[in-house]
Parts: C-alpha cells; sequence; structure tokens
C-alpha cells in the first residue's frame, strides 16, 4: 500500500510494520516450517467461504506497508520501547506487578497491536476500526471506547492459533444482516485474540455500548486490563489458559454470527 497512514492519515513516506515487534520473535513458536497459513471466512447467504492462503515464513514475520515512518519511528517505537520490560515477565510466564501506568501502556499496546493486523487479510471486511478510534489511540495513548480487553497465562498443547481475528456488522437493534459481504453496514463489532508464547490476549470491541456491557470473562483466569479495574495486577492469575479455552473464546464471534437469527444473541 502506497498511503494513506492508518493512524495519522499522512501519505508517506511509508514504512513497514511488523505485526509481532522482532524483538518478540525469539520468545514465539517456531513451527520449523518455511511457511504459514492464512484463513479468511465470509458469511454469505448460502453459506460460509473460506479463503485459505499459504504465505511464507512464520506466522509472526509478517510486516505490512499500512504506517508511515514519522509515525513507525515516533510514537511507536516510543511505545515498543517502553513496553519491552512489561510484556516479557508475561511471555515468559514469570510473576510480575503491573501498576496503573503498566496497565495503560499495555493497553495501548494490544490496541496498536490489533489495528495493525486488521490489514493482514487484506480485506476491508476485517477492518472495524475507524480513522477516528486509531487517531484517539495516537493522540490519547489508549484504546477507544467501547473496548474490553483480556489477559491469560496460557499454556499451548496441540492448538495452533496465533492471532485469530473476527468482525461483525452488527445494527443498533442487533440484527444481523444475512449476507454480511453484501451489508450495507459497516463492521462495527470485532473481536481479536493473539498469543505470544505464555501470554493469552482477547480483545472484544463495538461501537454499540449494550453489547459491549455484556461481555465477561471469568477473573480468576483472564484478568481485565482494560477498562483499568485495579490499582495493580498481580501476575500469573490463578487459573491458566488451556487449548480449548483458547479455540472456544477465539471463535466464539464467529460461532455467534453464523447461528445469529435475526438478532445477535450477545
Amino acid at each position: 500500500m502506497a498511503g494513506p497512514c492508518i493512524f495519522c492519515s499522512s501519505l508517506g513516506p511509508m514504512s513497514k510494520e511488523h505485526i509481532f515487534p522482532q524483538w518478540m520473535h525469539a520468545h514465539l513458536p517456531k513451527t520449523g516450517l518455511h511457511r504459514h497459513t492464512r484463513k479468511n471466512e465470509i458469511l454469505r447467504r448460502d453459506g460460509p467461504d473460506t479463503q485459505i492462503a499459504t504465505k511464507s515464513g512464520e506466522a509472526s514475520s509478517g510486516r505490512l506497508r499500512i504506517v508511515c515512518m514519522h509515525c513507525n519511528n515516533g510514537w511507536m517505537s516510543q511505545l515498543q520501547n517502553e513496553i519491552k520490560p512489561i510484556l516479557l515477565p508475561l511471555i515468559l510466564g514469570e510473576p510480575s506487578r503491573l501498576n496503573r501506568r503498566a496497565q495503560e501502556l499495555l493497553a495501548a499496546w494490544v490496541a496498536m497491536f490489533v489495528f495493525v493486523c486488521e490489514y493482514a487479510g487484506n480485506n476491508p471486511l476485517l477492518v472495524a476500526a475507524t480513522d477516528e478510534e486509531r487517531r484517539h489511540l495516537m493522540e490519547r495513548g489508549e484504546p477507544p471506547s467501547g473496548w474490553r480487553i483480556w489477559l491469560g497465562d496460557y499454556i499451548r498443547g496441540t492448538w495452533v492459533g496465533s492471532v485469530v481475528h473476527t468482525t461483525v456488522p452488527v445494527a443498533p437493534d442487533g440484527s444481523v444482516p444475512e449476507d454480511f459481504e453484501g451489508s450495507k453496514l459497516k463492521t462495527n463489532v470485532g473481536s481479536t485474540t493473539f498469543v505470544a508464547n505464555r501470554l493469552f490476549v482477547t480483545v472484544f470491541r463495538s461501537r454499540i455500548p449494550e453489547i459491549v456491557h455484556k461481555q465477561y470473562l471469568p477473573r480468576h483466569t483472564y484478568p481485565r486490563l482494560w477498562p483499568i479495574v485495579r490499582g495493580a495486577m498481580i501476575w500469573p492469575p490463578k487459573r491458566n489458559v488451556r487449548d480449548a479455552d483458547a479455540d472456544a473464546i477465539s471463535s466464539a464471534l464467529a460461532v455467534r454470527g453464523k447461528t445469529a437469527k435475526p438478532a445477535f444473541p450477545l
């Protein structure tokens, strides 16, 4: 892409942004393969249209030309530098204590990650964020309203997921169009789950407050990062996230979208 930058709308010069920051790659699981699989699924009236593509490199190694050099080398680089000592113990599963400032920085980094990885599928239907929401993060250093972020301490078994991203267009009355791709509604409900070694992050967001307020995960397994609910977060949580949990949470929005008739059951 030649621009504009997804954060500041500048037309360039553009630079490539890693989906997972480069310093994190050493701590991410390796498949030993020189390729990975990317799956997109679009719901249509006659059933889901599944598109599977094989890409070169590890799933964590992707780079996207969607941000300008000014943003990439400026506030984004500063956030990456500040978050590294906070993220690393969580990724390694080491005991940690996140004060309020650490939680704020981590929530901002998660939002930046989600905004970037929305573009990995090269499909506008997967982009649920607006220009205003991305600019909110850039200018205020926090996720926009309507976001819920939970963390978990993940013990991987055989589940192969790295990033799972789902978007759905939902009307204010909770109804979902029969044909997502043909809908005039913008995708305004999204979920993103990603894993970095032991760190499990799941995000739910919508510009419909009634939907967001209903979202809940048990705090003993998934302490809520955003909106912040405590002065300090003690890590790790009392219970681990396992394969079945990761699969169920990451696919929940897609499952609900497929079965919603006529209103979205959130």
